[in-house]
């Protein structure tokens, strides 16, 4: 399943000072009203997913590149392949700036190029997934939706607690699994989340929590606050695609404003 949610409820629920609260059906369905227009708002405005998502994007390349210019963000890179079926070892890859840079004396033969990973933004891709310092207490299969952990109230790697929480995007492996429930030390999950596949996990694998990029974070609470308190209202809902048009604006057939242009 492909949920691209980033914020919890919780963290709004948080911010708004009401996580001790038992909240109505009504309440309920506004949080999450409010933390999906957010998210996308705040998607849309960037031009950026900040949610994980495991997919493989075909680039092309000419004849004699020895780099390429992403598409989207890379935050994970586990694949390349080249027009003739030639995979590329990644450890001998490098990506910046949204730039992807083959090995010295490496060149790409022209064509189409797969390249295969985990696409969102994160200004530090190596701190999107923070270890919870939580691990299973026992194996799980493939199939397993429930999942134990050793200590799921303890601190984190970085002294948050608890280590998980309801709607919390965790990884095991390559496997991204969401969070809906939580008993004691035992979670539910959906499994293979995100574009990755369920697999089996041994026991005392690592738990790893992806956490979103702090200013997007920080400003979509923001937003989701505000139109949570704010309740029902215009809030670019009732305009196609979310957004109002501006005041003098035409769209063209490819659907680019003149006054951009």
């Amino acid at each position: 399943m492909q949920d691209t949610r980033w914020l919890t409820p919780d963290a709004l629920l948080r911010r708004l000072g009401l996580e001790n609260i038992t909240l109505s059906e009504t309440d309920s369905t506004r949080i999450e009203s409010a933390l999906r227009i957010a998210q996308a708002e705040i998607e849309t405005l960037t031009g950026r997913r900040y949610a994980p998502l495991m997919k493989t994007v075909v680039h092309w390349a000419r004849p004699g590149d020895v780099m390429l210019a992403l598409r989207d963000d890379l935050l994970e890179l586990s694949s390349v392949r080249d027009a003739d079926g030639v995979d590329y070892a990644i450890a001998d890859i490098t990506w910046h700036g949204g730039i992807l840079c083959l090995p010295d004396g490496v060149q790409l033969p022209g064509g189409p190029v797969e390249i295969g990973g985990l696409w969102a933004f994160h200004p530090a891709p190596d701190q999107a997934f923070r270890d919870t310092e939580a691990v299973l207490a026992s194996a799980a299969d493939s199939a397993d939706v429930t999942i134990t952990l050793d200590d799921v109230d303890g601190a984190d790697a970085w002294g948050d607690t608890p280590r998980v929480r309801i709607g919390h995007l965790i990884r095991i492996g390559d496997e991204l699994l969401r969070v809906t429930a939580i008993a004691g030390d035992t979670l539910t999950v959906r499994r293979g989340e995100n574009g990755t596949a369920p697999v089996d996990h041994a026991a005392n694998a690592p738990i790893l929590r992806y956490v979103p990029a702090y200013q997007a974070k920080s400003l979509a609470l923001r937003l989701a606050a505000w139109l949570y308190r704010e309740g029902e209202g215009e809030h670019g809902r009732a305009w196609a695609g979310g957004h109002r048009p501006r005041s003098g604006a035409s769209a063209s057939c490819d659907g680019v404003n003149e006054e951009d242009v």
